[in-house]
């Protein structure tokens, strides 16, 4: 719930300050801002662009915690084992990690996508979390947060 309030709230935030910029969906009467258009105040021209560069610098941000936090990334994504080579890394829309049995249940995830958006490339490999030593893991209480994963990968 935390996450999609998280993006309900980035979003205005984003539509408003762009508004501030490129204002549209008004008029003036004696004086004042009177809305016109609630969808052409919120999509006003500046929002599109202002979208894209939020969500590069989001790109940007994965790529960096993918270099740097490995772990991190394997954990977020469910990834437990590494995939044969060439056969992709799926990215899962939903699941619920097991650590006791080092599997995600239920997992539904679209075939080699995360390979495409971690490694730009169909056959990117990513290291499973088995591969790390216990210590560098991520805490098991945040592993089961993976349900979240649809409504953030959908924005």
């Amino acid at each position: 719930m935390v996450a999609i309030g998280t993006l309900i709230s980035a979003t205005w935030i984003l539509a408003s300050n762009s508004w501030m910029h490129t204002p549209a969906g008004y008029t003036i009467i004696d004086g004042r801002v009177v809305p016109t258009g609630w969808l052409a105040i919120i999509f006003n021209p500046s929002f599109p662009y202002r979208r894209v560069h939020m969500w590069l610098s989001g790109d940007l941000h994965g790529l960096n915690t993918l270099e740097h936090q490995l772990a991190k990334v394997a954990a977020m994504e469910g990834h437990w084992r590494n995939e044969v080579k060439g056969e992709g890394v799926p990215l899962l829309l939903f699941g619920w990690p097991y650590n006791e049995t080092e599997t995600t249940h239920f997992a539904i995830g679209i075939p080699r996508l995360a390979s495409l958006i971690l490694n730009s490339s169909w056959d990117g490999t990513l290291k499973g979390l088995s591969e790390f030593a216990p210590y560098a893991l991520p805490a098991p209480e945040l592993n089961g947060a993976h349900f979240l994963k649809l409504p953030l990968d959908l924005f």
